[in-house]
C-alpha cells in the first residue's frame, strides 16, 4: 500500500500539468452531468405545464365514436379503477350550425376537468351554450347575447 502511494505521489509531482487536467476534466464532466440532470427536470416539468395548459386537468381522455354505444355500466366500470381519481364526462358534436357556420358543440356535466380543458369556469344551465372566443368576435356576441342554433341533418 505505501508503494503506490509512493508511485502516486511521484507521479503528482512529476507532471502537474497532467494532474491538473485529469481533475479538472473530471470536475467539468461532474458539473456537465448535474446539468443534464437539471434540463431533464426543467423539461419535464414545462412539457407537463404545457400539457396541462393545452389539454386541462386530465391525464387520460377516452372517447368513443358512437355515443349511443356507451352505457352507464361502462362508465361506472372506469370510475371504479383503482387509479382514477375523478371523472369529467362530455358529448362531443360536429353537426351544430350557428348562422350558417358549422361549429363542434360538447353536451358536459360541468366537471372541473372538462372546463379547464375547454377554459371556461362558469357553469352552464340546460339553456347556456359557451362559444370560442374567434366565434364571438367575428359575429360581435358579447355575454348574455341570444344565439340561434340548428343541428345539421346527418
Amino acid at each position: 500500500m505505501s508503494n503506490l502511494r509512493s508511485i502516486s505521489l511521484r507521479f503528482l509531482k512529476r507532471s502537474k500539468l497532467l494532474t491538473l487536467s485529469c481533475f479538472f476534466s473530471i470536475f467539468i464532466g461532474t458539473i456537465l452531468i448535474i446539468e443534464m440532470f437539471n434540463l431533464s427536470q426543467s423539461a419535464t416539468s414545462s412539457y407537463d405545464r404545457e400539457m396541462r395548459s393545452l389539454y386541462g386537468d386530465c391525464d387520460m381522455a377516452v372517447s368513443y365514436t358512437d355515443y349511443s354505444g356507451i352505457k352507464e355500466d361502462f362508465i361506472n366500470e372506469i370510475k371504479n379503477l383503482k387509479k382514477v381519481s375523478k371523472i369529467g364526462t362530455l358529448m362531443y358534436s360536429s353537426d351544430l350550425s350557428i348562422n350558417g357556420t358549422p361549429v363542434y358543440a360538447i353536451g358536459t356535466d360541468n366537471s372541473e376537468m372538462v372546463k379547464s380543458r375547454y377554459h371556461f369556469t362558469k357553469k352552464l344551465g340546460d339553456d347556456e351554450i359557451a362559444i370560442n372566443e374567434v366565434l364571438a368576435k367575428v359575429y360581435n356576441y358579447s355575454v348574455g347575447d341570444y344565439i340561434r342554433f340548428e343541428v345539421e341533418d346527418c
